[in-house]
């Protein structure tokens, strides 16, 4: 059981930077396509690329399920900048993050054993991030229904 939680959670560290979450609308009476892609913040012709099995897009019913284009939702975009005596190990102790999550959040970083006093660093999303964005994203869902 706790190898089990122990996956599930590192899972959830590593796909932290999804950005794009899939949207669903079901139909009201009278509602159309313009009205939803606008109240829903959508790009209407979005909605009809998504949507093509809809024949007549003046025709849609009432519990019809709707895609609508993904929300996408901006990554949490934390920094750190690097002090004398730093190393990207102590980094991230200090940061509480993943060694090899803070190395695939900086790419620009072609040798590990060399960063600079003053050098900008990418801190990878952290399993608080993703429930915060959790929580952003539940908002705007429920602002938007």
């Amino acid at each position: 059981m706790k190898k089990e939680l122990a996956v599930t959670l590192s899972s959830a560290v590593f796909f932290a930077p999804m950005t794009a979450l899939a949207d669903t609308y079901k139909v009201e009476f009278g509602d159309n396509l313009w009205n939803i892609s606008k109240t829903r913040n959508k790009d209407f012709n979005e909605v009809l690329k998504l949507n093509n099995q809809i024949n007549n897009k003046d025709l849609i019913y009432k519990n019809q399920l709707i895609q609508l284009p993904p929300t996408t939702i901006k990554k949490a975009t934390k920094t750190y900048k690097v002090v004398v005596a730093d190393n990207l190990w102590l980094i991230a102790q200090k940061k509480q993050v993943d060694f090899a999550a803070l190395l695939k959040a900086n790419p620009q970083i072609k040798n590990k054993n060399l960063i600079y006093p003053g050098q900008e660093i990418n801190l990878p999303a952290t399993f608080t991030d993703v429930k915060e964005r959790t929580k952003a994203t539940k908002a705007l869902d429920g602002a938007n229904a």
